[in-house]
């Protein structure tokens, strides 16, 4: 803006704004659970109520995009959803699959931010009897879901020359390992599904060994 008057043009101001709304803030507690239907899946989510800067934002402004993955690549679905739920058919009833989901929010200005649930099996369970080693073998025919608590890494897979005192309890040359680095460190493996037929009562047997100390070269073996 410049001003002006009988003496002439006065020293020009500028200022600059924005008006409107920022991209999205990320949605919230998305979660993903499989319905009765086998691969089904119902997504639920809280909707972001501002923008990224803390500006208010109302459901009417805003879309979300759905991606999923298997670990290695995203793909987006589809960028119409509306509201805070969404169900759809996600994998094949007849086989077992492994999906994470992905919902990011989208306003006239731009997307946000996606926010991602676990790893969860879908579709059918694998049948009894069923066993997994941690061999290559078993690596290609299905899949172990690893979780991590209060840390970002901590699972690897171990060959029976890996440590001087551990070899695989069933003589398959594998087995998995996980390092904790600080306390409170955790993880977790998680199989697929497993059907169960009725009136049948499986049992689960699992070999752990634990090392207390890294100066320790001897091993804990417990069977449960």
């Amino acid at each position: 803006m410049g001003p002006y008057n009988a003496n002439g043009k006065g020293q020009i101001n500028r200022k600059s704004g924005f008006v409107g709304a920022f991209i999205p803030a990320p949605a919230k507690d998305l979660k993903a659970v499989e319905t009765s239907k086998l691969g089904e899946v119902t997504l639920t989510w809280q909707p972001p109520t501002t923008d990224a800067y803390g500006r208010k934002l109302t459901s009417e402004d805003l879309f979300y995009a759905l991606y999923t993955s298997r670990g290695i690549t995203d793909d987006r679905l589809r960028d119409d959803l509306e509201g805070s739920s969404f169900t759809y058919q996600a994998c094949d009833p007849a086989v077992q699959d492994f999906l994470m989901f992905g919902i990011a929010p989208i306003s006239a200005t731009g997307q946000g931010q996606a926010v991602w649930t676990d790893m969860i099996a879908l579709g059918k369970g694998d049948p009894l009897p069923y066993s997994f080693s941690f061999s290559k073998a078993d690596f290609e025919r299905t899949q172990i879901i690893r979780r991590y608590i209060n840390c970002d890494d901590g699972w690897q897979l171990a060959d029976d020359s890996s440590f001087s005192s551990i070899k695989s309890a069933d003589s398959d040359n594998g087995f998995a390992f996980f390092h904790a680095s600080a306390p409170g460190n955790q993880g977790a493996l998680i199989t697929g599904k497993i059907e169960l037929p009725a009136g049948k009562e499986p049992c689960l047997s699992v070999m752990v060994y634990n090392q207390v100390l890294l100066s320790d070269k001897t091993f804990e073996a417990r069977k449960i």
